[in-house]
This record gives C-alpha cells, structure tokens and sequence, in this order.
C-alpha cells in the first residue's frame, strides 16, 4: 500500500481506485489532445491554463499522440508564451504571466518527449524562447523546480546544441 504525499497510508481500495483511474486517463488520453490543441487556442485564460495542464499530463501518458500534434501545440502555445504583458500592471501582469508561465511549463513537457518521437520544431521553439531574456529565465527556473524534467535547455541568448 502506497503512502501519497503527507504521510498519509492509503488503503488497498484507495490504490485500486487510483490505478483504474489512471488507467482510464491512459485509455482515454488519445481522444483527448485534438482537445487539448482546441482549449490552448481558446479566449479564455482559465481553459488555457487547464489546457496547459492537460498537455503536460498528456505528453507523460501518450507521448506518441502528443508528439503527433507537436506542430497544431506549438501555434497556440506560441500566442501564450510570447504575449505582450508590458501594458499591465499589478495584479493583471501577475496573472498575465501567470498564463505565459503555464505556457512555458506545458513547452517544457513537449521538449521532454523521449528523443526518438520529439520532433525538431520543439527545438526550435524553445531556441526562440531562449532569445527573450525573461522568458529564458523563467524557463530555467522551471527546470531548477523540477518541472523541467531532464530536458537540457540552451542558456539565455546562446546557440542551441543539438
């Protein structure tokens, strides 16, 4: 029996419920990225950072799938993570950052796909956020907090290795 974050012992119920969920999710999650690609392009910020979350699940599940729909990902991904927030101020910038932050860590799970399946315009992507000095900071304070994953990201303004 497995303890979950907390200490807390689950009982043999709760693990099987937990592993039929999941093995829900992974039957389901095919279905689910044309989802996905449609939420990350909708006006609402809210159905974009939930869509955020979705592709970072959904790439850890079916990365074949994900990796199939690299190209439509990346076009509203682009639009969130490149975002003009200069105009705001206060708490609009926060949580307009807040949604490029989302962005970024929805890229980070696309450039995580095993490297046999991840096509090059991740790279690519991510060599053009590292030409934006805050967006290149952030993204490495991402990878420093362990949602990066193991994916090497260039340094801020210097040429992506291959």
């Amino acid at each position: 029996v497995g303890s979950p974050p907390g200490g807390k012992t689950m009982s043999p119920a709760t693990t099987t419920t937990t592993k039929v969920e999941a093995s829900s999710f992974a039957l389901a999650a095919p279905e689910l990225v044309p989802i996905a690609v449609a939420a990350l392009g909708d006006k609402s910020e809210d159905i974009q950072i939930v869509a955020h979350a979705l592709v970072v699940k959904l790439a850890e599940v079916v990365p074949e799938a994900v990796a199939a729909s690299v190209d439509a990902l990346l076009e509203p991904l682009d639009k969130t993570v490149h975002k003009k927030i200069s105009a705001k101020t206060g708490t609009e910038a926060d949580r307009a950052f807040d949604l490029v932050r989302s962005g970024l860590k929805a890229a980070l799970a696309l450039a995580n796909l095993p490297r046999a399946i991840r096509p090059d315009a991740v790279t690519a992507f991510l060599d053009k956020v590292n030409k934006k000095d805050k967006l290149a900071t952030e993204l490495l304070r991402l990878q420093h907090s362990g949602l990066g994953g193991p994916f090497e990201a260039p340094t801020p303004n210097a040429p992506a290795s291959s």
